[in-house]
């Protein structure tokens, strides 16, 4: 199985992303995504038998978290009106998605 990131692929989803690339992006990017493609095949190759899933690395430790304190903020009304358009309290946007 080819698990490389092609110059075809990086394309489609940089089209359905809407996103312009110059070459030298394209270059780097493939080079970048295939350099983490290979990480994870090298991650899938560890044998993790016998090992017991972690729930937190946290766990155990002596960490002392920040209290959660809340903290006015805005309101939706400051919010949207910063909004180049809005639509029955939402930010109105433009169609990404056809269907």
């Amino acid at each position: 199985m080819n698990n490389r990131v092609t110059r075809e692929a990086l394309m489609k989803v940089s089209a359905l992303a809407k996103i312009d690339l110059n070459e030298h992006e394209i270059a780097q990017y493939i080079d970048d995504l295939n350099a983490i493609v290979d990480y994870a095949t090298k991650l899938q190759a560890v044998d993790v038998a016998g090992i017991s899933p972690m729930v937190s690395p946290l766990i155990g430790q002596n960490i002392p978290l920040r209290e959660d304190i809340v903290r006015p903020s805005l309101s939706q009304a400051d919010v949207l009106k910063e909004a180049s358009q809005t639509e029955a309290g939402h930010f109105r946007v433009p169609r990404t998605v056809e269907g």
